[in-house]
């Protein structure tokens, strides 16, 4: 099963998840079924996750900051910036199970590692040039995950509606050529990095 999950409140992204199960349930009736998980405040709404499922989350990027993405609603004093370490426990929290899991992060850059001009933001200079999918994985196998794959995209991430249903389903990433002219493309492993977290 492939569940699509968006932890932090935020209207973009979950109109995407709705269009995106939507249009993946249209085009695969039998085989890939896609489900929306509902945030639950308090609660465990990934312990529906199982063996060898997918999840997809989605939730943005940080701009020119690596290794972390955004919280678009912050509470009670929570910072608006989430490394990936931290991302990883609140999917935990959220009641992700310890089994073999794929775990796809739909979050612009997110498989972008830093340079000296795209780091961590202020505060966070340890692991500045991580990108957020090797700091989720990195968060996974500390708290003892033996059976995760983690996947990013080191490109922005699309959010329309009208490329997902014009490409059959299809996720679109997007880029930006020196004209300003943005072109689309499907993602490939040419354009996304991926981290197994296993047991050693």
């Amino acid at each position: 099963m492939h569940y699509v999950y968006v932890p932090f409140r935020d209207k973009a992204m979950d109109d995407f998840a709705d269009a995106l199960v939507a249009e993946k349930n249209r085009v695969n009736r039998f085989i890939g079924r896609h489900a929306k998980i509902e945030r639950e405040l308090g609660g465990k709404p990934l312990s529906v996750v199982g063996w060898h499922d997918r999840l997809y989350t989605l939730a943005h990027g940080a701009g020119r900051h690596s290794g972390v993405c955004v919280n678009t609603n912050p509470m009670n004093g929570a910072s608006k910036y989430v490394t990936g370490e931290d991302f990883a426990a609140l999917l935990i929290a959220s009641g992700l199970k310890k089994t073999t899991l794929d775990v796809r992060l739909w979050t612009c850059w997110g498989g972008k590692s830093g340079t000296a001009e795209w780091s961590g933001p202020p505060g966070n200079q340890e692991h500045s040039l991580s990108s957020f999918a090797l700091r989720v994985a990195q968060g996974f196998k500390t708290a003892g995950y033996k059976s995760v794959t983690v996947v990013g995209y080191r490109q922005l991430v699309n959010l329309s509606r009208k490329n997902l249903v014009d490409n059959g389903g299809h996720k679109m990433l997007q880029d930006t050529d020196e004209g300003d002219d943005i072109h689309f493309s499907r993602v490939s492993d040419e354009n996304k990095v991926r981290y197994k977290v296993s047991a050693i």
